[in-house]
This record gives structure tokens, C-alpha cells and sequence, in this order.
């Protein structure tokens, strides 16, 4: 029979869990590891015809607590994209 390996936990690296949203209103769940860059988990957009803004509030907030978000939860504003240009003749 074989002997069954064992591993041992030397570290567990923090996970911040935090809320954007962005200029129209969307709410992205963001991910980020100690050391990594940000991941976004999940997106829940918003669009006048079939959501509301605390819809998708709520649903960011549920989704992050179940990833083990903490209340508070922080909530961050995504900066605006700068407009690309066009490089001159």
C-alpha cells in the first residue's frame, strides 16, 4: 500500500476582497493576493432596463462576503480611462 504524502502549510498569504465601480455603474468584485496583481472575480453590470443600482449592490456584497469579505466592505471608484491619442505626423 502507499503511503500517503504530507505536506506542511508554511504560509497563507492574505486575500484582500473589495467592490469597484466603475463610471456607468457597474460593480466588480476584485481579488487580490499579498504580492499579486488585482483580479476581478466577477462583474455585475448595470443597465437601467434590467437592474438596479442596490440589485447589483447586494449582489457584489453577498458575492464577496461568500469569498470572505469582511463588514465593512470597501468600496473603491475605478479612475476614468484616459482617451487614447493618436500619435502625431
Amino acid at each position: 500500500m502507499n503511503k500517503i504524502q504530507t505536506v506542511e502549510l508554511v504560509e497563507v498569504l492574505p486575500t484582500a476582497i473589495w467592490i469597484e465601480s466603475d463610471f456607468f455603474g457597474s460593480q466588480s468584485v476584485m481579488l487580490q493576493h499579498q504580492g499579486c496583481e488585482a483580479f476581478e472575480y466577477a462583474r455585475f453590470n448595470y443597465d437601467y432596463r434590467y437592474t438596479s443600482n442596490a440589485g447589483i449592490y447586494a449582489a457584489a456584497a453577498n458575492l464577496a462576503k461568500q469569498l470572505g469579505a469582511v463588514e465593512p466592505i470597501e468600496y473603491r471608484h475605478r479612475a476614468i480611462p484616459e482617451p487614447a491619442t493618436e500619435p502625431k505626423p
